[in-house]
């Protein structure tokens, strides 16, 4: 399957090259597995797009990723983005409080 060829788009179309979108949709099970187990370790999957994955569909990382974190936001603020939906993982009770106190301050 050439998905370029064939103008297929896919969820994962306009964060992957064409050729690791079709490795994607030919192994989703490391991802499920992954997701079941609740774990970032994704057995199998080539690290590039893991690594691409996670940096252009998530806002995940520690306080130090803060800041590039509050840019993509006002990016999308710029876009005309109105809502986020958040999914708070380890220790959401802290992600609400760091979220409070240092993220919405910054994109108010």
């Amino acid at each position: 399957m050439n998905l370029q060829e064939n103008g297929v788009n896919t969820p994962y179309t306009p964060y992957l090259e064409p050729e690791d979108v079709e490795w994607v949709l030919k192994n989703p099970f490391p991802f499920l597995k992954a997701y079941r187990e609740r774990t970032g370790d994704i057995e199998g999957v080539p690290k590039h797009i893991v690594d691409l994955l996670v940096e252009r569909l998530t806002m995940s990382g520690d306080p130090g990723d803060i800041d590039r974190h509050i840019e993509r936001l006002e990016a999308f603020k710029r876009e005309g983005f109105t809502e986020i939906s958040l999914g708070l993982q380890e220790d959401p009770a802290e992600s609400i409080k760091m979220i409070g106190e240092q993220v919405l301050q910054a994109v108010q």
